[in-house]
């Protein structure tokens, strides 16, 4: 069964799906042609596609740049195969790639036996369930692991700035709700060492937070993500400006 867009833009249907259900989507899509030729281009197979996939081409601009870097993102992490098998709108969000490189992150079971993915990966609430109950807080780099890590290039201050920086990590680590965190915080940790050491104690003016932000390199964010930094971690830092108001700096 085909369905197609208004744009001429057509699918076949896996068997068995009705595509009278799916009418309302050729409304709202916009742009149905570009994501089916960045998925072709990205060498999806999409000789027949579930009715949920069909939600993909209502995706707007920003969205549908957002794709394009998931898409790349799947490919170098060499999943592709496995996303082709499950070609519906969420396993293409932002969100839903950082849960799976969470899972790989942590070594957690992301997939069924099918190779379809776990339906824990669908939600923040029973994403949040599942890893708290797949993994604990000592899976992740404790202070003391990687202090013990090779500490090229900084000297005791840098060092001791480092720590500053891992202690208050570990904390919000240990009181976070949202797993997503755990991946942020693992990824600043790795990060840090070259971050502090090319800074070259700016942080004695500016405060840790860009040392903080720096960090978070290879991350792509959208905005829920963002919020998440902005609210769970960078909050904790100082910035320059609060450096200043401590020294009593411009008052």
């Amino acid at each position: 069964m085909k369905f197609k867009f208004k744009d001429n833009t057509e699918f076949v249907l896996d068997e068995g799906v009705n595509p009278n259900k799916f009418l309302a989507l050729r409304v709202v899509a916009t742009r149905p042609k570009d994501v089916k030729v960045l998925f072709l281009e990205n060498g999806y197979d999409l000789t027949t596609v579930p009715g949920e996939f069909l939600k993909v081409c209502t995706f707007n601009d920003k969205e549908i740049a957002e794709l394009d870097q998931v898409l790349k993102e799947i490919e170098e992490l060499g999943l592709k195969a496995v996303f082709n098998l499950n070609l519906k709108v969420q396993s293409f969000k932002r969100i839903f790639l950082e849960r799976v490189k969470y899972c790989i992150h942590n070594n957690v079971e992301y997939l069924k036996e099918d190779n379809t993915f776990r339906s824990e990966l669908d939600t923040t609430e029973a994403f949040a369930e599942y890893t708290a109950r797949a993994t604990s807080l000592e899976d992740v780099k404790t202070v003391q692991e990687v202090e013990q890590m090779e500490q090229k290039g900084l000297d005791e201050e840098d060092n001791a700035i480092k720590y500053d920086i891992l202690k208050t990590l570990t904390e919000i680590n240990q009181n976070a709700i949202d797993p997503s965190v755990t991946f942020i915080i693992s990824t600043i940790m790795t990060n840090l060492d070259e971050v502090i050491a090319k800074d070259n104690k700016n942080y004695r003016m500016m405060g840790t937070r860009h040392l903080v932000e720096n960090a978070l390199q290879g991350i792509n964010l959208d905005s829920e993500l963002e919020y998440l930094i902005n609210k769970e971690i960078l909050t904790a830092f100082p910035d320059s400006k609060e450096m200043n108001n401590e020294r009593g700096v411009g008052a």
